[in-house]
């Protein structure tokens, strides 16, 4: 369906138009979005999308709680990574009232950052093998998943909307049973997320789902390059990059989904030296 604006002219029209409110739909359906339909009976006419409706009131909550009760809150932002958002807000605060952490806690917080990073990132890889017919992946990742929230729990006492940290550093100092959990996911986790990439990127079910959409917008890109603003030398190295993955898409339709280039390769393609192709 081509999405138009719903307020475009619609005199060429006969009978009377219904509009329908389709959404906002549930956070659980991975990509929460509202559409305001204008329909000709069951024939949809236009549509008029709100992507990323997930509006929760947060900033009208927190105008009545003093700032060292607003952590809470961001869990709900985005519950995959709650400790990120909890931790921006700290720094926000922090930033505000110039305050200055200790350096264990600067770096407590980016492994607990890191973690919940990694924890969201499996969450979504996981969920587009879901949502393309691949079920196996999304089981073998919640495993991992649960062994970070395991450290979570060591730390906060909780582990999906965590409430971690604190204004001004950490509740508390990371404890031995928490650093043995981590030592062993480091050792554990490299493999399986090995083994997870390839259920998934040489998938043919995923593969002839995702891959067609992507040369597509690969092609649209394209097209698009004139009118970013990109330099001369940016536009160049740009193109070279979208047709490389462009090919290396059509010429694989169901082999790997991902690709690397070196950039003394892409330097060699596009006649620039090293150093500006690693600067673009």
């Amino acid at each position: 369906m081509q999405v138009q604006s719903y307020f475009s002219s619609l005199d060429n029209l006969d009978g009377e138009l219904s509009t329908l409110n389709l959404g906002p739909t549930h956070p659980a359906t991975h990509g929460v979005f509202q559409n305001v339909l204008k329909m000709d009976g069951e024939r949809i006419h236009s549509a008029e999308p709100t992507i990323g409706y997930i509006h929760r009131a947060f900033e009208k909550l927190a105008e009545h709680r003093p700032y060292n009760q607003i952590t809470p809150i961001t869990d709900r932002l985005n519950y995959c990574s709650s400790p990120i958002n909890n931790m921006g807000w700290h720094m926000t605060v922090e930033k505000l009232i110039g305050c200055e952490l200790p350096k264990r806690a600067q770096y407590m917080r980016v492994i607990i950052m890191e973690l919940s990073r990694i924890a969201d990132h499996l969450v979504c890889n996981s969920v587009i093998g879901v949502d393309t017919g691949a079920l196996t992946g999304f089981t073998y990742m919640f495993q991992e998943r649960e062994l970070i929230y395991e450290m979570f729990e060591e730390v906060c006492g909780s582990r999906l909307t965590t409430n971690i940290g604190r204004i001004g550093g950490m509740e508390r100092d990371f404890t031995p049973a928490f650093h043995a959990k981590l030592k062993a996911f480091m050792q554990g986790f490299p493999a399986r997320f090995e083994e997870f990439n390839n259920l998934l990127e040489r998938n043919p079910v995923v593969a002839s789902r995702l891959v067609k959409q992507l040369v597509r917008r690969l092609r649209d890109a394209e097209d698009q390059i004139e009118i970013m603003m990109l330099s001369d030398t940016q536009s160049k190295v740009v193109s070279a990059l979208l047709k490389l993955a462009q090919n290396h898409m059509e010429s694989t339709m169901n082999g790997a989904i991902s690709f690397t280039i070196s950039p003394m390769e892409l330097s060699t393609r596009v006649g620039l030296d090293v150093d500006t192709v690693k600067r673009v």
